[in-house]
C-alpha cells in the first residue's frame, strides 16, 4: 500500500450480532448481510455503506464477498487509475522507489 495520507480516513466499526439488519429491519441494497455460520466460525465479516462503496470502490462488484484486503487491492487500482486519467503520477511504495533508486 501507498503511503498517501492525504486520501487516508479513519473509519468507525461496530461489532453487532448477526441479525443486526434484520432487527433493525434494513434491507441491504447490494450484498449480504452477517450469517450465523459468521458467528460460528469466528469470520471476520464486513459489512459497508453503499456512500463508501460507491466513493472508495467505484460500485465495484468485485469486491462484494471479498476480503478487505482484497477489497482495498481493488480500491487502490482503482484510484491509481483515476489519478493516472487526471494526469497525476501515482503513488509508490517505498520498495518501488528504492528499486528504481
Amino acid at each position: 500500500m501507498s503511503d498517501d495520507t492525504q486520501n487516508s480516513r479513519q473509519i468507525q466499526t461496530e461489532e453487532v450480532s448477526d441479525n443486526w439488519f434484520t432487527m433493525l429491519g434494513v434491507p441491504l441494497a447490494v450484498g449480504r448481510g452477517f450469517l450465523p455460520e459468521d458467528t460460528e466460525s469466528g469470520a471476520l465479516v464486513t459489512v459497508i455503506g453503499f456512500r463508501m462503496w460507491e466513493r472508495d470502490f467505484a460500485r465495484d462488484p468485485a469486491v462484494l464477498g471479498e476480503s478487505i484486503h482484497k477489497a482495498l487491492e481493488v480500491a487502490e487500482e482503482w484510484m491509481a487509475r483515476e489519478k493516472e486519467a487526471e494526469g497525476e503520477q501515482p503513488a509508490q511504495d517505498e520498495g518501488e522507489a528504492e528499486d528504481e533508486a
